[in-house]
């Protein structure tokens, strides 16, 4: 067994408390369970069914078991997918599509647009494949998705080699602008 300190249960108190829930209600926050691959998940508040296995028992990140939020696997790391506009895109020009093509499976966590051109773009959608990753319809200001940006992490669909990831954005600023972003995401070689 690769990870063994994974699969043990949690010790118990002598109130018959796990030790998460004696340590809530000492004052610490509970931690939550950590998915692990080939076993089912309970509990996974941070991102609910997506992360329970399917009936069949596969789970839906194909490739991406060895990924946050499944458990730790040296395979799995951090990158980065550049999205580049190429050459500058005309003041008052709307939905423009980049598209950027990982060439391994992906799952992009978080979306990365500086903010020296942030004010003057909107993010019109962000598709994997065919399908947008947006609730709803409408833009969304880039500067929501900048440096100093809190609280935007993502959870998109993954993304296997061959499926591009397509950024839809309008210029709504005075002057014609090269757009640039960088999606940091898990990914498995």
């Amino acid at each position: 067994m690769r990870y063994p300190h994974l699969h043990q249960r949690p010790a118990r108190h002598a109130t018959g408390q796990a030790n998460g829930q004696a340590m809530q209600i000492a004052g610490f926050p509970a931690r939550a369970p950590v998915p692990t691959p080939g076993l089912p998940v309970e509990t996974a508040p941070w991102f609910g069914a997506a992360c329970r296995p399917r009936f069949d028992g596969t789970y839906p990140f194909q490739g991406l078991e060895g990924c946050y939020p499944y458990g730790p696997d040296p395979g799995c790391r951090d990158y980065v997918l550049p999205f580049d506009s190429g050459a500058d895109i005309p003041a008052g020009t709307t939905g423009v599509e980049i598209q950027t093509s990982p060439q391994t499976p992906f799952v992009g966590k978080r979306l990365i647009i500086g903010s020296t051109i942030a004010p003057s773009f909107i993010i019109e959608d962000l598709k994997v494949g065919k399908n947008s990753q947006f609730s709803a319809t409408g833009g969304v200001s880039a500067e929501a998705f900048s440096e100093v940006g809190v609280g935007v992490a993502l959870m998109v669909d993954p993304a296997y080699p061959g499926l591009d990831i397509t950024l839809v954005v309008s210029n709504v600023g005075d002057d014609d602008l090269r757009f640039l972003a960088t999606f940091i995401g898990n990914s498995v070689e």
